[in-house]
């Protein structure tokens, strides 16, 4: 009979070993999750860029003059309350994204080195944040974030 206490004790063990393991690789749940796109607007036709959504496209296109929209890099990011992450857009750009809980966040846009802009924003869910700066010969680049799910992170994750 005392045997059998015995087998609780390993069985309790697995349990909490594979719940640790658990919440150690899940995202936290108070993590934001957000899409951020480097997006070049220029009035010239490319064959080497990726163009973005046209709806999205469109929706731009009401506030830029530009006529076309190239997206340059994508990413699915999750940012901790309370964490800093650095995401790199290209070469020449990159973001210092602070998650300040709830919807806000503080962002450092730096541009070919140096620092362009710095913002406390509120990220909406289905609303982009757009960021943007000039380029040489009359372009722009855009930076969009955008306010995911969780479901749809961990979707976005899993593609890649």
């Amino acid at each position: 009979m005392k045997l059998s206490c015995f087998f609780h004790v390993p069985f309790w063990m697995a349990v909490c070993v594979m719940l640790t393991t658990g919440r150690v690789n899940a995202a936290p749940a108070d993590a934001l999750h957000m899409e951020v796109q480097l997006i070049w607007a220029t009035n010239e036709t490319s064959t080497k860029h990726k163009p973005i959504d046209a709806d999205f496209a469109k929706r731009l296109g009401k506030t830029y003059r530009w006529k076309n929209y190239y997206e340059i890099s994508q990413q699915a990011v999750s940012i901790p309350n309370g964490a800093v992450n650095t995401i790199k857009m290209s070469d020449q750009c990159k973001l210092d994204v602070k998650y300040l809980g709830g919807d806000r966040v503080e962002i450092v846009l730096t541009g070919e080195g140096k620092p362009v802009s710095k913002h406390v924003e509120k990220l909406a869910l289905d609303w982009p944040l757009v960021l943007s700066g000039n380029a040489k010969n009359e372009t722009a680049w855009l930076v969009v974030i955008k306010k995911v799910a969780a479901d749809k992170a961990a979707k976005s994750e899993k593609a890649k």
